[in-house]
């Protein structure tokens, strides 16, 4: 298939605010739901963040799996909407959000669980977590499934890099935190928008999200737009949501996360300031 390009997923006719996604709420869903859905037919790439060597920023248009799908559409959505955007911008935009405090500072720098992903984004300004406002409930989830594997993570070898994992992963452990359970799904159906980011919930211990992609609609229920493993490509499922969290024990509920009006990228050109199986 034709190989996407910047400037035509990020359309100045798509956009419609001159700062980033700015604008009304709706406008952002707009955005970032058609970005996302211009990568439709997208093939699916396994781990395509696995790198040997130090941590470098790994930026692709042509592959994705589902985090790197995500990270990159809300990364299109905060790009100027003057037609200027570059693949430099758009490196600095998958770096603010794919790394604590919006900065690579090594591998244990990069959000490896969706729960500290969320956070980040959400104490910087970026996104808005919807959890509890969909009737989220109190979730207690041990996170330490990296540090209990640390064979599949080469660069867990490094004592330092151990170190600064657990601790990640400790200090989410230790948090509040909410998830919207499947059985309340249907009732909340209705207050989600397209363009929301639906990270689905896993029962398995030490794990917080076994996958996430966007909400979009489909004759007035919510579909999954995600790279998906099985189809092999970007796709929206034909199943509703609601059967997609149904038809597996696994899958518990979802977090919710909206990318906030005026999230754009700062006029600097740098990162602001700080506030699925992991990667």
């Amino acid at each position: 298939m034709q190989r996407p390009e910047i400037r035509n997923v990020v359309s100045p006719r798509r956009r419609t605010a001159a700062n980033g996604a700015a604008g009304s709420r709706e406008d952002v869903s707009v955005v970032l739901t058609a970005i996302a859905e211009g990568f439709l037919g997208v093939p699916y790439l396994a781990h395509p963040l696995d790198q040997t060597g130090p941590e470098h920023l790994v930026v692709n248009l042509d592959a994705f799996d589902c985090v790197t799908f995500v990270e990159t559409a809300v990364a299109l959505a905060r790009l100027p909407a003057d037609g200027r955007a570059d693949r430099e911008g758009l490196a600095r935009a998958v770096e603010e959000i794919r790394y604590r405090g919006g900065r690579l500072d090594g591998y244990a720098s990069r959000l490896h669980y969706f729960s500290d992903w969320l956070r980040d984004n959400k104490a910087r300004g970026i996104l808005e977590d919807m959890t509890a406002r969909l009737g989220g409930t109190p979730w207690e989830k041990r996170l330490n499934f990296m540090t209990a594997h640390r064979d599949r993570y080469p660069p867990l070898a490094d004592p330092e890099c151990y170190r600064r994992v657990r601790a990640v992963e400790e200090a989410l452990t230790a948090m509040p935190k909410v998830h919207l359970p499947r059985g309340r799904f249907r009732s909340q159906e209705a207050r989600i928008h397209d363009g929301d980011i639906l990270a689905v919930t896993a029962l398995q211990d030490g794990i917080d999200v076994l996958h996430v992609g966007f909400a979009v609609r489909r004759r007035g229920r919510i579909h999954l737009l995600h790279a998906s493993e099985a189809a092999g490509r970007v796709v929206v499922s034909p199943e509703t949501v609601y059967r997609y969290l149904h038809r597996r024990r696994a899958r518990t509920g979802l977090l919710v996360a909206r990318l906030r009006a005026g999230a754009g990228l700062p006029t600097s050109g740098r990162p602001a300031g700080p506030a699925g199986t992991p990667t």
